[in-house]
């Protein structure tokens, strides 16, 4: 059966429009939905009133009763707009979300104050119940949003209708409304069981009109090859997203903690630092008001003990925690995972000193963490060439911080005389890259002003009359020519080189109609206009052959002019396309390409076709696709290399990478992406293995903070 990324280029064009049916369609069941939601609140609120007899209780049921009459057909009309503008938002990897969601990372929970992360907690259940709800169904949904995206198999993250998109509208517009946020957590925690039940619904309907529309589901990624990121590995690095952590390899006894996600936040606010008994006076002032007076009660300083120990075992259960993540991620080798646990003692000893050094990304010991976790990254086994010699310097760097009586009260020391050891790189691979990015550069510049050029001779009324091979040779090579020269040359003359002069020249030499009525200025100008061309094409390494198979046309192009009219019309060249405009080609010279790796743009026919142009469909800048510090595998002769994305020119153009012997490799963005598309480079990683780890920490104290909701919620019931 053919799928959907065999399909033509012209079969994705006619995707792109039940894409945006589909789109259409989910926004359109906003109000409907949100009829059906607001109808169940007020039957489920009006039902409290009658029944709570507590004051405090009944007032906040009351509340929200008058809010949501009040509001009632504001937010059914607003919804599906909210809608439309959640699914274009699901795609803008640029944009800053500032709400308060579900998915909370690690270095965002400092910056939290508690009743967001009590908010975070409360829409994490929810989004549970909703997914519970849809699962099936949104499996099957994925396959065909996908193929009507053009995408050659599932990727969940790519389909803007994800139920996590329909909770965050509804969020937006009760927040638009000026719903007070312990109302609107209750709104939404009770609509969760109803919303689940009608994205079920709308998520099959929306199945059966792709298919009707002729949309073939695409299938999931294949499991990778020898050298490739495990299934095991991608659990891993997807403990995060999944809100698990790895558990335990070890016998050790498990920690009596129970990290949630309050905890936590306290934990990397400093709540728990240094507590005095007059902290703890305040807390409990807070609890019971100033009914203490200026009175000590008994065991106050027994509770300021309590507190910093509390704080002193999660920081522990942290670190223990984020080690287990790391030393279980199967993109690390054995002998780096051993290290890694080897580290895990005094880590934990400066946990005890200060707890809240894994939030700092620019503490020694974190930046040690990053470096051997991505270092290592480099090799694909540890047989791979180089290994030995890396491991031998990882344990150099790691021996005195696992020594007993190291010294981990001056905190950061041994760890910066650590990253000393292991990231000092060789003056030669320094001098390499330094060769490398300058290249590059100089690559890039040239480019975009050849574009330019290019764009401005596209213009001109002489090249539009020009027959192909001469118009495209002024808006290619010659752009180049033209680019190269404005860049280097210091002597401020109007055509330096005489880079416009020849254009000229070549214009009119290869105008037949012209040069038959001056064939002595003909002859006299051809061994001057070759050799400005021979000299210009020069300067950019322009290869030999190429220049001698234009040679060869324009030699023809000026042999028109000796032959009677009969022949000139056999053999007058086939005049272009009115719409069709020369476009200077990315241009690397030979020595630029040796200093880089640079890699050739693949041929056309050799990729795969493109994704349909969806206006509403993913959009995301080289930074986004592929941060800096991305690994990647590249297949080199038959071979796959590993190796990281190092550098990116200022326009994000051309990107260095750099394996882990230092060789490095170059191509231009649209190299990049035909090499992803055909599979011929494959994304290892994005985000870092300590980043992931600290993530699954965070989602870890979610579950355990929707756990305990739960409990909480059963024993009620049960008294």
């Amino acid at each position: 059966m053919a799928t959907e990324a065999q399909a033509s280029a012209a079969d994705k064009a006619v995707y792109s429009v039940p894409y945006r049916d589909a789109l259409a369609q989910a926004a359109a069941s906003g109000k409907p939905i949100m009829s059906k939601v607001v109808h169940r609140l007020l039957a489920f609120s009006e039902a409290q009133q009658l029944k709570l007899s507590d004051l405090q209780a009944r007032e906040h049921v009351d509340a929200s009763v008058k809010l949501l009459r009040q509001h009632r057909q504001v937010l059914c009309e607003q919804f599906p707009g909210a809608l439309l503008s959640a699914f274009a938002k699901s795609f803008q990897a640029t944009t800053i979300d500032t709400r308060v969601s579900a998915k909370v990372h690690f270095d965002q929970l400092e910056l939290m104050a508690l009743d967001q992360v009590q908010e975070s907690i409360v829409l994490a259940r929810t989004q549970q119940v909703i997914v519970l709800a849809v699962d099936a169904a949104l499996v099957q949904l994925n396959t065909y949003i996908c193929a009507a995206l053009g995408l050659p198999s599932v990727r969940p993250e790519c389909n803007p209708l994800r139920p996590e998109i329909f909770l965050q509208a509804m969020q937006d517009v009760i927040t638009a409304c000026g719903v007070p946020s312990a109302i609107r957590l209750d709104w939404l925690q009770h609509s969760a069981e109803l919303l689940g039940h009608e994205l079920s619904a709308l998520y099959a309907s929306l199945i059966q009109q792709l298919r009707a529309d002729g949309v073939l589901a695409v299938g999931f990624a294949v499991a990778r090859g020898p050298g490739e990121q495990s299934s095991s590995s991608t659990a891993s690095s997807e403990a995060a997203a999944q809100g698990t952590s790895a558990p335990r390899k070890r016998g050790a006894l498990q920690s009596q903690v129970v990290l949630t996600l309050d905890k936590l936040n306290q934990l990397l606010a400093g709540d728990f630092e240094e507590t005095s008994v007059p902290q703890v006076q305040n807390l409990l002032r807070n609890s019971f008001g100033d009914s203490l007076g200026d009175t000590q009660p008994l065991g106050v300083p027994q509770l300021a003990l309590q507190h910093s120990r509390h704080g002193h075992d999660i920081g522990q259960e942290v670190v223990r925690l984020m080690v287990d993540n790391i030393v279980n991620d199967d993109r690390l080798l054995g002998p780096v995972q051993q290290i890694v646990r080897t580290l895990e003692p005094t880590l934990l000893r400066l946990a005890a000193v200060d707890p809240r050094f894994l939030s700092d990304r620019q503490h020694p010991a974190r930046l040690l963490l990053e470096k051997i976790t991505q270092l290592s990254q480099g090799y694909q086994s540890v047989a791979a060439p180089g290994f030995s010699s890396f491991n031998t310097v990882l344990h150099k760097s790691v021996a005195p911080l696992v020594e007993p009586g190291v010294d981990i009260d001056s905190a950061a020391a041994p760890f910066d005389r650590a990253l000393d050891v292991l990231q000092t790189p060789s003056k030669e691979e320094v001098q390499q890259r330094q060769r490398a990015m300058e290249a590059l550069q100089t690559a890039e510049q040239r480019n975009l002003l050849a574009q330019k050029i290019a764009k401005e001779l596209a213009a001109n009324p002489e090249v539009q009359k020009a027959v192909p091979v001469v118009s495209e040779f002024l808006c290619g090579p010659w752009a180049q020519v033209a680019a190269h020269v404005q860049l280097t040359d210091k002597s401020g003359a109007s055509d330096p080189g005489k880079v416009q002069t020849t254009v000229d020249a070549l214009l009119w030499s290869a105008q037949p109609e012209l040069t038959r009525k001056n064939v002595g200025k003909l002859t006299r100008l051809v061994p001057k206009l070759l050799t400005k061309l021979r000299e210009g094409l020069a300067l950019i390494q322009y290869p030999q052959e190429q220049t001698e198979a234009f040679f060869e046309s324009l030699f023809g192009l000026h042999q028109q002019a000796l032959k009677p009219l009969a022949a000139r019309l056999l053999v007058a060249p086939a005049q272009k396309a009115a719409d069709e405009e020369p476009v200077a080609e990315s241009w690397v010279a030979p020595l630029e390409a040796a200093a880089t790796g640079f890699m050739q743009d693949l041929p056309n026919a050799a990729a795969k076709p493109e994704a349909a142009p969806v206006a509403e469909g993913p959009s995301h800048s080289p930074e986004q696709a592929m941060p800096i510090g991305t690994w990647a595998e590249l297949l080199l002769n038959g071979q796959w290399v590993r190796t990281q994305l190092t550098w990116a020119t200022p326009h994000g153009s051309m990107f260095l990478f750099t394996d882990a012997s230092g060789g490095c490799q170059s191509m231009t963005k649209r190299s990049r992406d035909k090499r992803l598309l055909d599979g011929s480079m494959r994304i290892v990683q994005t985000q870092t293995v300590v980043d992931d780890a600290l993530d699954a920490v965070a989602q870890t104290a979610m579950r355990n903070s929707i756990d305990a909701i739960l409990k909480t919620s059963t024993d009620n019931i049960l008294i």
